[in-house]
């Protein structure tokens, strides 16, 4: 994870999520004990959306992202935009909505993000 990533997602991602009632849960910052996949399924499960981030071409954010929609779950694709105009995502997703990001201009991607959020979940405000 960059020092960017962690930046945009600390000081920019986690408090407009929550502006919206909702804690954001970075799984990477979460320390359980037992086997990671069983509780990726638990907290999934318990998720109101998930949001997966394709910059990395990371095989299990393909699979969480999946398994969430199995479950019916609101999945909000990001992607660093730099990342996404020269390589695009897997063919399985590089149709589906995608929000920007840049560390160069945080505020914007955060209310797409936002947006895209409430338009998932329209009963939220």
């Amino acid at each position: 994870m960059t020092s960017n990533w962690k930046n945009l997602t600390q000081n920019h991602l986690k408090p407009a999520v929550l502006e919206l009632g909702f804690p954001l849960v970075d799984m990477r910052d979460v320390a359980e004990p037992g086997l990671i996949d069983n509780i990726m399924r638990m907290r999934i499960r318990d998720a109101n959306f998930v949001i997966v981030d394709l910059t990395h071409d990371n095989s299990g954010a393909y699979w969480e992202a999946g398994f969430a929609e199995g479950l019916g779950k609101p999945v909000l694709y990001i992607c660093e935009e730099q990342k996404f105009s020269e390589k695009q995502t897997h063919f399985d997703t590089n149709h589906c909505t995608t929000v920007m990001w840049s560390s160069n201009d945080p505020d914007s991607f955060c209310k797409e993000l936002i947006a895209t959020l409430r338009r998932a979940m329209p009963t939220r405000k």
